[in-house]
This record gives structure tokens, C-alpha cells and sequence, in this order.
């Protein structure tokens, strides 16, 4: 894994723990979708 794609990754779960405490958790689906790309794509890479 390269560091580019980790920190894009913790950039992505950092906004993603923003918006779920925006919305009080009211996408969870939206949110484990978003959390499943996120990880798959640092898997992938």
C-alpha cells in the first residue's frame, strides 16, 4: 500500500465520522457502503 491511497483513506473515513455525527447516523446503509469502497480500494491498491 502506498501512503498516498492510506492517507486518502483516512481523509475519507475522517469525513465519513463527520457526517455520520451530522446526521446522527441516519444513512447507515450510505455509510457502510462508502466504509466497504473505502476498504476495498485500499485493499486493491
Amino acid at each position: 500500500m502506498m501512503k498516498s491511497q492510506l492517507s486518502d483513506c483516512a481523509h475519507q473515513l475522517n469525513n465519513v465520522f463527520k457526517l455520520a455525527t451530522n446526521i446522527k447516523l441516519f444513512y447507515p446503509l450510505y455509510l457502510c457502503i462508502i466504509l466497504g469502497n473505502c476498504f476495498l480500494s485500499c485493499l486493491l491498491y
